[in-house]
């Protein structure tokens, strides 16, 4: 029996088990982007919804993106919360769970006056819970 190497396909499925159809989650720090994806940039946005995953960079990474990221569209973007905005309006995203301790205040206001009427939630611990699961990689 032959052991699939990559451990990325199997965190996202663990990942997407707890968005609701029309959710979607931000995912901003570059170590939980690299756990999901393995995208080593040092900048980059991860949005996911049930049955897609989306990586947002700015065109210094974009090349790197489309090498590196497992499974995951990629997307070149000029402004983070212009991209965030357009991805959510396209994907009709009803709400946006968000690891609170990497949006910043100044980039939640931007993205709340954007996408009116949108909810956005804290994720609550985070990704700490998928991150429990150990392996080699």
């Amino acid at each position: 029996m032959r052991h699939d190497p990559s451990p990325y396909p199997e965190r996202v499925s663990r990942l997407r088990a707890g968005i609701s159809e029309k959710d979607a989650l931000l995912i901003l720090h570059e170590k939980n982007i690299r756990y999901l994806t393995g995208f080593t940039g040092s900048d980059g946005t991860l949005m996911a919804g049930r049955d897609w995953l989306a990586l947002l960079v700015d065109g210094r990474y974009t090349t790197q993106a489309r090498g590196e990221a497992a499974g995951a569209e990629v997307f070149e973007f000029r402004s983070r919360v212009e991209g965030i905005a357009a991805l959510a309006g396209d994907r009709a995203a009803g709400a946006i769970g968000f690891e609170s301790p990497s949006l910043t205040v100044e980039d939640y206001l931007a993205l709340r006056e954007k996408l009116p009427g949108m909810a956005f939630y804290p994720l609550e611990g985070g990704l700490r819970s998928l991150r429990a699961v150990k392996n080699e990689t």
